[in-house]
């Protein structure tokens, strides 16, 4: 038996919690895109910089970095569809599991009723 058949089979009501946990999770980690503070602009000919909080102050033809008061905030868009189909596999992977699962126990059942009937059979 692998470590996953020997997991406790979930039932509805928990997959239901787990999935408002997800969601929850979700909300929790989106967050506001973030603004530059200022830019740093390149002259057309790039041998001069400057620092404006103005973009009209530049052109198409300036090379203009954005600058932030901290680091661009990670995105965890790609971690949550990740971690969704990891859940998705999971749940895939427990009803698979009960499928076989009755399907063992209807197995055992047409077992013990074709003994009970070839015993009285013989009786």
């Amino acid at each position: 038996m692998s470590d996953f058949e020997a997991m406790p089979v979930g039932t509805a009501a928990e997959l239901r919690r787990l999935h408002t946990e997800n969601a929850a999770l979700r909300a929790a980690l989106a967050e506001p895109v973030q603004e530059p503070v200022a830019w740093m602009v390149y002259t057309p000919d790039g041998k001069s910089v400057c620092v404006t909080d103005n973009p009209a102050d530049f052109t198409d033809q300036h090379k203009a970095l954005p600058l932030y008061n901290a680091p661009p905030q990670r995105s965890y868009e790609r971690e949550i569809e990740i971690e969704v189909e990891t859940e998705r596999e999971a749940c895939a992977k427990v009803c698979d599991l009960m499928a076989r699962r009755t399907q063992d126990i209807r197995r055992a059942a047409l077992e013990m009723a074709a003994e009970n009937i070839r015993a009285r059979s013989k009786e």
